[in-house]
């Protein structure tokens, strides 16, 4: 998820975008100069394991998304765990696989 993303889903004070390192380019750097570029300075981008990563000072969220890297975990019962441990309550953690057909409407919410 970019900046531009990030604005049009977060209408909140803030967000934290974590992405796993290292990558050959910095989506990390280049997001942050545009979401502040934005005004978006509440978003955060951390570069982290996902797998390991705990929000700082027991933060909740409102929202949890992974887009397209359950199927590169070792345990994928974890992956929706963990995120789903960092939620407020009613918050929602959604999961987007790569898929030959679509999933039913509201599958798993």
């Amino acid at each position: 998820m970019g900046p531009e993303q990030a604005g049009a889903v977060f209408d909140t004070e803030h967000a934290d975008l974590v992405r796993p390192a290292p990558y050959l380019w910095d989506p990390i750097g280049q997001a942050s100069v545009k979401a502040a570029s934005r005004g978006l300075g509440a978003v955060r981008f951390i570069r982290a394991d996902a797998t390991r990563w705990t929000p700082e000072d027991g933060r909740r969220y409102d929202l949890a998304l992974c887009a397209y890297g359950v199927f590169f975990l070792a345990d994928m019962d974890d992956c929706v765990a963990r995120p789903a441990g960092f939620l407020r309550p009613g918050g929602r953690f959604a999961v987007t696989p790569w898929a030959e057909a679509p999933a039913p409407r509201n599958a798993g919410a």
